[in-house]
This record gives C-alpha cells, structure tokens and sequence, in this order.
C-alpha cells in the first residue's frame, strides 16, 4: 500500500497533472472494454473454489483447461474491440491537446498489451486464490508493486517522452507478473496440465454464471473509469487528474482490504459447497465486521487529515482533489462491507439479482451526473456523492436478497452488524476529531491523530463490535504472543 502510494507521487511529478490525468483517461478506456476479464477472474476463483472445496481432482482439471481456453478466447476479443471501438474513442472522443495525440495513441497500444498479458495472468491468480496459498498471492504483488516504483524512479532520468516511457515500463511489469505466475503454475500445480479442451457442459454453466458477472462489472468500471471519461469532457486535465489521484488513493488503502476478502471469499465457497450452512453465516458475518474494521482504521486518519497526507504527499494538488479522495474513501467503506453479502450469491451460484441490482444503480450514476452538472451546474465532484448513494442503496438491496436465498435474518444482522459498526465507527472518531480541532496542523498533529485514532478503533471494536466468542478469541491471541515475547525475554536473560 505504502509503496503504491509513493509510486503515484514520483509518476505524478515525473509526468506531470496533465499527463498523469491523459493516462489514466485511457486506461479507463481499456478498463471498460477489458470488463470480460475482470468478471472472469471471479468467476474462476469461485468454481475453483466449489471443485476443491468438493475434493474433485478430476474435474477441476477439466475445469481449469476450459478455463484456460475461454481466457485465451476473451483475450482475442479484448484485442478486437481495443482496435475498433476503442481506438475510435480515442481518435474522436477523447479530449486530448493536438500536441500529445500521437503520444496518446501509442501510449493506448501499450495499454492493450499491457491489458492482454494481464488477461492471460488471470487464470493462475485465481488458482493460487483458490488454493488459499496467500503466501504467493502476496509475494507477487509486492514484487509487482516494487517492480513498478523501480521503473517509475528510473523515469525521471530518461529523456525520451515520458508518457510513452511510463506505458512501456507498465508492460514490462505485467510481463514479469505473468512470467512469476507461470513459474508458480509450473512447480506447485504441475498435475493440472493444459491443453486445449472445450467441455460444453463447463462452459455453459461458466457463460451462464459469467454473463451477470460481466454485466455487473461493465457497469462498475462505467461508475469508475465512465466517471473519469465524463469528466475529461466537460471539464479540464486538472479536474480528471484529481479525480485520478482520489482513485489511486482509493486503490492504495482498498488492497489491504480487498486481500483479507480476496483470502475469506474461497473459505465461504467451500463451506456452502459442503453444507455448512452455520460455519458460512459465521464468516459472512465476520467479514463484513473484519472488512469494515481494516478499512475504517486506515481511512478515519486519512479523510481527517487528508489535505496535509495530500500535500505531504504530492506537494502540489489540483483542485477538488481532497474532497474527491474522502468521498471515495467513505464509498469504499461501504462497498467492502457488502462483499461478505455478496459471497453468499457467489456460493449459491445465484447471483442475478445481486449484478443486476447493482449495475442499474451504476449505470445510472453517469446521465444523472451528466445532467446534475452541465444543466444544474452542479460541482464535477457531484459523480463521487452519486456514487457514493448509489453504494448505500446496494448495501440495502442485497439484505433483501440474502433473505430470499438463506436463512438469513435483516432484523438479526442489523442488531449484532450494522448498529455495532455505527456506533464504533461514531464513538471512535470522537478523540481524532478532537485532536484535529485542538492541535495545529503539522507532522507531530498527523502522528498523534494516527496513534489516537488506533487506539480509539481497537477499544471501540472489542468492546462493541466484537461479540463474546471473538473477544475470548482474539484474548487467547494476545495471550498467546505474551507468552512467546515472555519465553524469548527469559531465554536472553
């Protein structure tokens, strides 16, 4: 997380706010079109999941080969619509300076082979998922990440246009993450062999599950990047670069969550697949508490303090940029609360009111910020509160949902998990906003507001969040590391 955050600041003083806001407007463009992907890699964690979870060798060896095979199909169609529609977006709809044209269009073939490797990467990553071997799911990201702020340092030295240098340093990258991912694939998971396969079964149940996966996550990144698209047409580079900012704020704090929901996500599967139905309500439950508390203790210091993180950060900001980030943040808290809920259509299989619930709210966010802005003249920040309600009516919809699918209770979830996270999330902010009140602004003021703020979390949560198995639980923890730093004090003395 750190150093995604650090890999942003160098890129936005090493390219600049225009170009940094240029680049990011057309890996939007390839996010959209890249959607099938992005819906696959859950489809594939999830029957993953169901096969090992069921212990069937046999079929997950079929299921991966046809895997495999519709990845390498999505990656043919990617490439088509990236050199037709995409391509015409670029030339006709972006609004990019003459000057930088030609930059923009090479920089946009870079991100289709950037957005094909990482295509053909998918299929290993939601094996390692599956398998629960977080272990290398984590070492590759941070080889990844440290990866990327190598070659964004090394950027600054170049004298050849740094936009096109940046592109091509992202695909060497994603070259290398594939080639790690292969290795992996190689050594621990030699017993599923490829080899092309087509079984009509698999296949259609997978396109079945796929196609509201697909639909839900064309309207998610139509929410993100469709934002940031609008944006850069009726606005300036400066407004979508700090929307841009805001986002890879956003994507720095979310991955430490969205690992602890990418690590509980399988556990759920197999514990459906098993009918395990009071060890699945348990977690789902617990997800959503553990979700809201990783990410609430990282985002309360940073929408308190965020102009000077932002400044300490990136010296120079464009405008709107802080109030963008905490609107973004305060959506993402909600989202990663829904997750758990969504799971639970995962495991079921049933998840066509879930994705569709959700990408007509999505969908609807662009034309009523089209119109909210440019007929009502209300500010470009106006996407990130439309959002942001948009979240909140889906965390609603879903509990409704849930009830039709399990024995699920919305009465029962709002008294042990909604009203416990309200009240820590209102009670822990008390102290932090004191101090913010209270101290001057400074570095001593952001240090103390952390601690504070951590503080007031973890006493908030064991005391109203938790109930009273987990606090005997994480008592025993603490007990148990007391211990091992007892034990390892008496071996030195």
């Amino acid at each position: 997380m750190l150093v995604s955050l650090y890999t942003v600041r160098v890129a936005l003083n090493t390219l600049g706010v225009k170009d940094y806001g240029l680049y990011n407007v057309v890996m939007g463009i390839m996010a959209i079109l890249g959607v099938l992907n992005t819906s696959m890699l859950a489809s594939s964690q999830r029957f993953f999941s169901f096969e090992i979870g069921k212990n069937n060798t046999e079929n997950l060896q079929e299921l991966f080969a046809t895997i495999m095979s519709l990845y390498i199909l999505i990656a043919i169609v990617i490439l088509l619509l990236s050199e037709t529609i995409g391509l015409w977006c670029v030339n006709v709809k972006l609004n990019v300076p003459f000057e930088r044209k030609t930059a923009v269009l090479w920089v946009y073939q870079f991100t289709i082979l950037l957005t094909l490797i990482t295509t053909l990467t998918s299929p290993y990553i939601a094996l390692v998922i599956a398998n629960e071997d977080m272990n290398i799911y984590a070492l590759a990201s941070i080889i990844e990440t440290v990866l990327k702020l190598i070659f964004v340092y090394f950027l600054q030295y170049i004298a050849f246009d740094k936009l096109l240098s940046y592109s091509v340093f992202m695909c060497l990258v994603a070259f290398m993450n594939i080639a790690v991912y292969k290795i992996v694939y190689m050594i621990k998971y030699k017993e599923l062999k490829y080899s092309f396969r087509w079984n009509k079964r698999m296949f259609m149940e997978i396109l079945k599950y796929n196609g509201w996966n697909i639909f839900s996550d064309l309207s998610g990144n139509v929410k993100w990047q469709g934002s940031t698209i609008l944006l850069n047409q009726i606005f300036n580079e400066i407004i979508v670069a700090a929307r841009s900012i805001s986002l890879s704020v956003n994507s720095a704090v979310t991955k430490f969550t969205n690992n602890t929901n990418t690590a509980l996500r399988p556990q759920i599967i197999k514990n459906y697949a098993v009918n395990n139905f009071k060890e699945f309500i348990k977690l789902v439950y617990r997800g959503v508490k553990l979700n809201f508390f990783l990410f609430y203790v990282l985002a309360l210091p940073v929408v308190l303090e965020m102009p000077y993180i932002l400044f300490l950060w990136l010296k120079e900001l464009p405008d709107m940029t802080v109030i963008f980030s905490r609107f973004t943040l305060v959506d993402s808290i909600i989202y990663f609360m829904t997750l758990p809920l969504y799971a639970i259509g995962e495991a079921s299989g049933k998840i066509k009111l879930f994705r569709l619930s959700m990408g007509i709210l999505y969908l609807s966010i662009l034309p009523i910020s089209f119109i909210l802005i440019t007929v009502f003249n209300f500010p470009a920040y106006s996407v990130s509160i439309i959002g942001l309600v948009s979240t909140v009516a889906i965390f609603v919809i879903y509990l409704f949902i849930i009830r039709t699918i399990c024995n699920f209770s919305i009465a029962s979830f709002i008294k042990k998990i909604v009203l416990p996270i309200l009240i820590t999330g209102m009670i822990s902010a008390i102290l932090p906003i004191g101090v913010l009140y209270f101290f001057e602004e400074g570095i001593l003021r952001l240090f103390f507001l952390i601690c504070i703020s951590t503080i007031s979390m973890l006493f908030c949560s064991y005391v109203v969040l938790l109930d009273n198995i987990e606090r005997i639980g994480v008592r025993n923890i603490a007990n148990k590391y007391c211990n091992k730093l007892l034990a390892i004090g008496f071996k030195k003395k």
